[in-house]
C-alpha cells in the first residue's frame, strides 16, 4: 500500500513519485507511490546483477536495435501525446470510474508540473516523454520496458469488473461496506504529521455526527438534552465540575483548543484509539434501537462512541482515496510506459523495413520447417524398415523348388492349403473340400510347375492346360491368401488381388493370345457344380438377409446413441 508521508499545503515543493491526495476541503495529504519498473529505470545496474543468459540474449538484441536510431529519432520516438495515451487507456480499462480518474491526474500533473511518475516527464504541452538522463541509456530504458515482469494489460487486468462496468474501487458495494478492522492498516501507512493531523476533530463536524446519532437512535428529549450537555462540557463551554453526575476521567487526554476554530485534539495512541473503534463498531452493524442516557455519565459515553464513529468514517475515507488514487497512479504509469514502448517498437520497425510481427512469423514457419523435416526423415526410415521386412518375408514364404524328380503331383512343399480354397461363406465348406480334394494333386503341380519350381520344363506333362476358370479356382480368387496362378508359361496373377471378373478378362486375353491348350476341368466336376450350383444360391441369399438385418440393427443403435447425447 501507498504511504502518506505528509501534510500537503500550498506552495510546498513536491518531491518524485509524490502526489497531492484530496480528503475533504479541511484536509489534503502526500502521497508516496512506488512502481518497480520506474524505480529500476533509476538504477539499471540491479537489474544485470543477476540476469540469466536468456534475458543477457534479449538485451543484446535490444541493445542492437536502440543503436538503429539516432538521438534525434529517440527523442521523436519516446514522446507520445495525451490523446495516444488515452486512446490506449481506453482499450485497456474498461472502468469509467477508473479512465475519468486517470485522465484527471494527467492533467492535474501538467497543470502542476510536479514529478509524480519520474522518471517519466509530462511536459507543458502535456507529451508523455522520458527525462533526459535516461532517454539516451539503453540499459535504462530496457529495464523500464522489458526487465520487470508483465505489461500493463496484464497489470490492469486485477481492475476488470465481474459484473457491470466499474471496478470494485469505484462501485457502490466499496460505499457501503464497512469493517472496523480495516483502520488498522491505514493508521500503519501514515507518518506522525499525518495521524495527529487525523486526529484533530473540528467542533461543528462533531456536533453534526452527534446529532445524526441521535436522530438514528431516537433519543428522547431529555436525554438529548443530557448528550448535548456532555458535549459542551468537552468543548469548554460549561463548566463540568459543577456538573451532577460528571466524571472527568472519560474526557481524559482529550483537550479542546479555542484559538482560531473550535477544535478537539484526540491522543495519538493506538491503544486508546483502539478503544474508541470498539465504542463505534456496533454503529457499523445495522442495528438501530433506542436509547437513553438519563444521567451525565452515561451521555459522556455516548460522545465518545461519537468521537469514534467521527475516526472511524474519516479513516476510512483517507483509506478509500488512497487506494482509488494508487490504483489510478499505477494505471497511468503502465498506460504510459506500454504507449511508449510501442512507439519504440513501430519506429524500430520503420527503420528497419519489416515488422515485428512479420519476424515473428519468419520464426514460426523455420520451427514449421524443422519440424517437418523431422517428420520426413521418421517416415523414410519406417518406409526402408517395411521395405527390408517384405523382402526377408518373400525370401523365406517362396523358397524355389529345385526338386528334379517329382511328376505331375507337383511339390508338396509348395501346394496350396486346403483354407484357401474357401468359397468365403458363399457354399458349402465340406462339398467345396470334396472337389477340391479330388484335384488337388493335379492343379498343384500345375501350380508348382508354372511358377519355376520345378524343371519338368521339357517333359509334355508340364505343359500349361487352358485357362478356364475351375470351381476351385474361384475358391482361391475369393480368398485372403494370395496364390499365384500361371497361364501360358508367362504371366503369374496374385489370385487375392483380383476379383472374378477381373481374373475372367485376363483369361480372355491370354486366351486371344494364342494359347490353345487343353481343358483342364473334367467333365465329372462340371456335373459337380452344376449340381450344387442351387444350393449355393441359396447360401448366399440367406446370408444376404443376415447381412441386411444386421445393418439395420447397426443404423438403429447409432441412431439411438445420437438421441443420447442430444
Amino acid at each position: 500500500m501507498a504511504r502518506l508521508v505528509d501534510v500537503w499545503t500550498e506552495n510546498q515543493k513536491v518531491q518524485k513519485r509524490h502526489i497531492p491526495l484530496f480528503v475533504d476541503e479541511s484536509l489534503t495529504m502526500l502521497a508516496q507511490f512506488e512502481n518497480k519498473q520506474l524505480s529500476c529505470c533509476e538504477n539499471p545496474q540491479l537489474v544485470f546483477q543477476s540476469v540469466s543468459g536468456k534475458r543477457q540474449k534479449e538485451y543484446e538484441r535490444f541493445k542492437e536495435r536502440f543503436g538503429e536510431l539516432s538521438r534525434e529519432e529517440l527523442a521523436t520516438a519516446m514522446t507520445v501525446s495525451c490523446s495516444k495515451v488515452f486512446s490506449l487507456l481506453a482499450q485497456l480499462v474498461p472502468c469509467v470510474g477508473c479512465r475519468r480518474s486517470v485522465e484527471r491526474l494527467y492533467n492535474d500533473l501538467v497543470k502542476w508540473g510536479y514529478p509524480g511518475v519520474e522518471p517519466l516527464v509530462l511536459t507543458s504541452q502535456g507529451n508523455l516523454t522520458i527525462k533526459r538522463n535516461s532517454l539516451f541509456d539503453a540499459r535504462a530504458v530496457y529495464a523500464l520496458f522489458y526487465a520487470n515482469g508483465p505489461r500493463s494489460s496484464n497489470s490492469v487486468a486485477c481492475t476488470k469488473p465481474r459484473k457491470g462496468k466499474r471496478c470494485s474501487l469505484h462501485s457502490l458495494d466499496s460505499q457501503k461496506a464497512k469493517s472496523t478492522s480495516d483502520w488498522y492498516e491505514i493508521w500503519h501507512a501514515m507518518s506522525k504529521e499525518c495521524r495527529d493531523e487525523i486526529l484533530i476533530i473540528e467542533s461543528d463536524a462533531l456536533s453534526d455526527t452527534i446529532n445524526s446519532y441521535l436522530r438514528k437512535h431516537r433519543f428522547c428529549a431529555d436525554c438529548k438534552t443530557k448528550v448535548m450537555r456532555a458535549f459542551s462540557i468537552l468543548v469548554d463551554e460549561v463548566d463540568g465540575s459543577k456538573e451532577k453526575h460528571y466524571c472527568p476521567a472519560m474526557y481524559e487526554g482529550l483537550r479542546c483548543c479555542r484559538s482560531d476554530c473550535c477544535h478537539i485534539h484526540v491522543p495519538s495512541n493506538e491503544e486508546y484509539l483502539a478503544q474508541l473503534m470498539a465504542r463505534a463498531e456496533p454503529e457499523f452493524q445495522g442495528t438501530r434501537r433506542e436509547r437513553h442516557a438519563k444521567t451525565l455519565d452515561i451521555a459522556q459515553e455516548e460522545v465518545l462512541t461519537c468521537i469514534g464513529v467521527y475516526l472511524y468514517e474519516r479513516l476510512h475515507k483517507v483509506g478509500q482515496r488512497l487506494r482509488e488514487e494508487e490504483q489510478t497512479w499505477q494505471m497511468l504509469c503502465t498506460t504510459g510506459l506500454d504507449a511508449l514502448r510501442q512507439c519504440f517498437e513501430l519506429a524500430v520497425e520503420k527503420k528497419q523495413g519489416i515488422s515485428q510481427l512479420e519476424l515473428l512469423c519468419l520464426e514460426f514457419e523455420e520451427i514449421d520447417a524443422q519440424k517437418e523435416a523431422r517428420r520426413e526423415q521418421r517416415r523414410q526410415k519406417k518406409k526402408k524398415r517395411r521395405n527390408k521386412n517384405r523382402g526377408e518375408h518373400s525370401e523365406t514364404s517362396h523358397p524355389a523348388c529345385v526338386c528334379e524328380q517329382h511328376s505331375l503331383s507337383g511339390c508338396s512343399e509348395h501346394q496350396v492349403p486346403s483354407a484357401s480354397r474357401s468359397d468365403c461363406g458363399y457354399s458349402s465348406g465340406h462339398e467345396c473340400s470334396e472337389s477340391s480334394h479330388e484335384s488337388h494333386s493335379a492343379d498343384s503341380s500345375e501350380i508348382g510347375c508354372g511358377d519355376g519350381r520345378c524343371s519338368h520344363h521339357d517333359d509334355d506333362e508340364c505343359r500349361p492346360r487352358s485357362p478356364k476358370l475351375s470351381p476351385k479356382l474361384l475358391c482361391h480368387c475369393e480368398s485372403s491368401e494370395p496364390v499365384k496362378l500361371l497361364r501360358c508359361g508367362q504371366t503369374s496373377v496374385e489370385l487375392s488381388a483380383f476379383g472374378v471378373s477381373s481374373l475372367v478378362q485376363l483369361l480372355e486375353e491370354e486366351d486371344e493370345g494364342g494359347c490353345t491348350t487343353a481343358p483342364s476341368i473334367s467333365p465329372e466336376e462340371i456335373a459337380q457344380f452344376r449340381a450344387r450350383e442351387d444350393l449355393v444360391a441359396r447360401e448366399r441369399e440367406a446370408l444376404r438377409v443376415k447381412l441386411w438385418q444386421s445393418f439395420k440393427e447397426l443404423q438403429l443403435r447409432s441412431n439411438v446413441a445420437c438421441l443420447d447425447k442430444a
